[in-house]
């Protein structure tokens, strides 16, 4: 009897414990059923594994072992209900529980930022990090540490609670101390050395160069222009860099990656000649230009004149930051670390195109472009305007403004008078269409016209072809003139040119100007009776 006894012992002892909350070894004895699998974990019982968890396992078949944790005794039709999913998870706490009495290393994923720390990812379950745990030196943004993978060691472990309390500094931050110290004693001002980017921030980025993290500045990084140091740099990414300066007590390193490289104005004379052309990248646009990369470092002003030969042209019209634009070198300036750039001068000049395709006297169809003070710029072709002013509108009447006679868009046919390729002006006039009325009339000649009417200082009087004189009443006789009443319309007067002015379409006319020259003709011939034997009544009677 007592050895039947102690065999149903070991039998009984051999037995797994079956019971809520356990991890059991089962065999899947069938898989057809519509309940789930049924698994036999000892005992002479058969628990059920739901379907729904199935892929995850990655399929099952007659014959299979499988850990599985007993949910309850008799959820499924009376018998155990199981899950793979919860052994695995008990597993990965236990793991955990060992890794946090015995102080091992693990590694976490950080997932998300949250407030005072951020939330990891420890063996399939969520910890926390606080801020200060964070790395060592802590990490400046922390936001870019998310997704990465960092080694750490559980501070805190709650199973009941779901408490777990992570810490990445106090993995490397007794390494990093050593290394500090090692480092102070051969790190050297002007050195070069290799670093790896630990953090990006709006004003630079910290570089680890060897058991130190440096500040390696914005202003530093290029000898141009950087905006935002994260299109610049990367975490991870190794550099070389300078050490610009050392500060112990204050336990600061300053670096530089620009000056690992040659400034860009040690060798500017060499490269960029005046008359040279080049390509740059837009990087600013102001109102009166804009500043052209040729290079890190080395920018030129474009001035607003030399980027289109276009008048009144705005940079912001023309220009976008980025683009890249071929450029001549005007002028380099060393010294005040200046350089300036043509865009224009790197196309055909329009202005001599047009030189060599028209002629002086060539007749244009235009429209009216600008209406101005002395006259209006109309279009001319090829994209360029002209300028009509106003003394060349009519040959016969004074134009007080283009407005009286055009607006905006109105056609006209106009003569070119003037092609300035120098100073990009081209001058027309609509006059000009027209034989000149005064090309008869010059200072000196004597004419006749009709009375048209008078004015209180003025005789108005129309010439040939439409052209209009007029005489004031102070050369109307030697002696002074109180009135012209005698003048009335239809009288017809004589007198010498005193003044032709194209620019009013008026001639000034004097009679008393062409009697003096009548007596002085008298006179003239009065004195020379002694060698031609005339006498004073010879002289009256022809007269």
């Amino acid at each position: 009897m007592s050895e039947i006894k102690n065999l149903m012992d070991e039998a009984v002892s051999a037995m797994p414990a079956l019971e809520r909350g356990s991890i059991v070894k089962g065999t899947v004895i069938d898989v057809s059923l519509d309940m789930g699998v049924l698994m036999d974990i000892g005992a002479k019982v058969e628990g059920v594994l739901p379907h729904s968890e199935i892929p995850a396992i990655g399929g099952v078949s007659v014959g299979q072992g499988i850990e599985v944790y007993i949910c309850d005794m008799s959820g499924t039709d009376g018998h155990p209900t199981l899950s793979w999913a919860k052994a695995q998870k008990y597993k990965e706490v236990h793991e955990l529980a060992k890794a946090f009495e015995s102080g091992e290393v693990i590694e976490a994923v950080i997932t998300e930022k949250i407030k005072g720390g951020v939330k990891a990812t420890v063996k399939g379950i969520t910890a926390f990090m606080p801020n200060s745990q964070i790395g060592y030196p802590p990490v400046k943004n922390i936001a870019e540490t998310i997704g990465q993978t960092v080694p750490v060691k559980i501070k805190k472990f709650n199973q009941k609670k779901n408490d777990i309390v992570i810490s990445w500094r106090d993995v490397v931050e007794e390494d990093y101390k050593k290394n500090q110290e090692k480092f102070w004693d051969v790190v050297r001002e002007g050195e070069v050395r290799e670093g790896t980017v630990k953090g990006i921030t709006k004003f630079g980025a910290f570089v680890d160069i060897g058991g130190f993290e440096g500040l390696l500045h914005i202003k530093d990084i290029s000898w141009g222009r950087t905006e935002n140091v994260a299109d610049e740099l990367r975490i991870g990414q190794k550099i070389n860099v300078k050490v610009t300066k050392l500060n112990k007590t204050k336990n600061r390193v300053s670096l530089s990656l620009k000056e690992t490289t040659p400034h860009p104005w040690d060798d500017v004379n060499d490269k960029y000649s005046v008359g040279s052309i080049h390509k740059g990248i837009v990087k600013g646009i102001l109102e009166y230009g804009a500043f052209v990369e040729l290079a890190p470092g080395l920018e030129g002003l474009l001035h607003v004149s030399e980027i289109s030969w276009a008048k009144n042209s705005k940079p912001s019209e023309l220009l976008t930051r980025g683009q890249e634009v071929e450029v001549m070198v005007l002028s380099i300036d060393s010294d005040a670390k200046r350089i300036s750039l043509s865009l224009k001068n790197t196309q055909e000049n329009p202005w001599l195109a047009y030189a060599q395709k028209h002629s002086v006297g060539d007749v244009l169809d235009c429209a009216v472009t600008h209406i101005v003070k002395n006259g209006m710029t109309v279009s001319v072709g090829d994209g360029l305007e002209g300028f009509i002013l106003l003394k060349d509108f009519s040959w016969k009447k004074r134009v007080a403004s283009a407005s009286d006679m055009f607006s905006e868009g109105s056609e006209l046919k106009a003569k070119i008078l003037e092609i300035i390729p120098d100073e990009q002006k081209i001058y027309l006039g609509i006059k000009q269409l027209e034989d000149n009325p005064f090309k008869d009339y010059s200072s000196g000649n004597v004419v006749t016209g009709v009375v048209t009417g008078t004015t209180k200082d003025r005789i108005l009087v129309d010439l040939k072809d439409g052209v209009k004189g007029f005489v004031h009443i102070s050369q109307v006789a030697n002696e002074k003139t109180e009135n012209l009443d005698d003048f009335t319309p239809g009288v017809k007067v004589t007198g010498v040119i005193v003044k032709v002015n194209e620019n009013t379409g008026q001639v000034e006319i004097s009679i008393r100007e062409m009697e003096k020259q009548q007596e002085h003709e008298t006179m003239r011939q009065y004195y020379s009776t002694e060698s031609t034997g005339f006498s004073i009544g010879d002289i009256l009677k022809k007269e």
